[in-house]
């Protein structure tokens, strides 16, 4: 199948990733609104063996139009003294 996100024709990954195996001492993300009618998958993913230490998410938002559930974060890792404000599905 061709179908993906909304964006990302045949696009199956989480709009925002950090792939496995990295550490990062700090990540911030700002003022997001993902608006996603065709594929649930997450808009923010840390994957497994990667650790970001002082993460912010700060005003991150998801509309879901599905009609089906859409995971938000999902983090495998590790994100130690993590920060997430005002982040919601709308």
């Amino acid at each position: 199948s061709t179908t993906g996100t909304k964006d990302v024709p045949g696009g199956k990954s989480p709009l925002i990733t950090v792939q496995a195996g990295l550490d990062i001492d700090g990540l911030r993300i700002d003022n997001v609104l993902r608006e996603e009618d065709t594929i649930d998958t997450p808009l923010f993913k840390i994957y497994e063996d990667t650790v970001v230490k002082n993460l912010i998410l700060n005003d991150v938002k998801q509309r879901n139009l599905l009609g089906r559930p859409i995971p938000f974060i999902v983090i495998e890792g590790s994100a130690p003294d993590a920060s997430i404000t005002l982040c919601k599905e709308i």
